[in-house]
């Protein structure tokens, strides 16, 4: 099935290769936490942080095929107009709210929250991920590694 008529992103639905991009942080310790996090939690519990140099968010893309490019990289973007057949004109968009096509939906599993807790160093509040639906996956093991296969959701309005 391919994009809606009019429909402005090249995403997985169309190029299902890009499903297997990864993306990472290019310094995942400066992008984990702001620098100046211990400075604002002394003035107000409720205090933002400054936020990070836009540089300490610098992201790489592994592509399908191991290639590790940086994502401004003229490379990567030549490789994903190629998914297209050529017959489109691709820009990257950087945002800082979430762009999706329709009626998106956010599940989190508490596991994640726990795990990214204990990376910085402090307790996460589930709320602060503002997901739709928060999933207990239980015990996971070796956390990393699990990947969740499929989900099937029954939708009752009675709820």
């Amino acid at each position: 099935m391919g994009a809606p008529v009019g429909f402005p992103y090249l995403t997985g639905r169309e190029a299902h290769e890009m499903l297997l991009y990864r993306p990472r942080f290019r310094h995942p310790k400066k992008a984990a936490r702001p620098a100046n996090l211990a400075e604002a939690e002394e003035l107000s519990p409720i205090h933002n942080s400054v936020p990070a140099d836009p540089g300490d968010f610098a992201l790489d893309v592994e592509t399908a095929s191991g290639e590790v490019l940086a994502i401004d990289d003229p490379t990567l973007l030549r490789q994903l107009a190629a998914r297209t057949g050529g017959n489109h004109s691709l820009t990257l968009l950087r945002s800082e709210r979430a762009m999706t096509d329709c009626r998106p939906i956010s599940l989190f599993s508490l596991q994640t929250a726990a795990q990214l807790g204990e990376e910085v160093g402090s307790v996460l509040d589930k709320r602060r991920f503002r997901a739709n639906v928060y999933l207990d996956l239980g015990t996971v093991g070796d956390f990393p590694r699990m990947r969740l296969s499929a989900i099937s959701c029954v939708w009752d309005p009675r709820l």
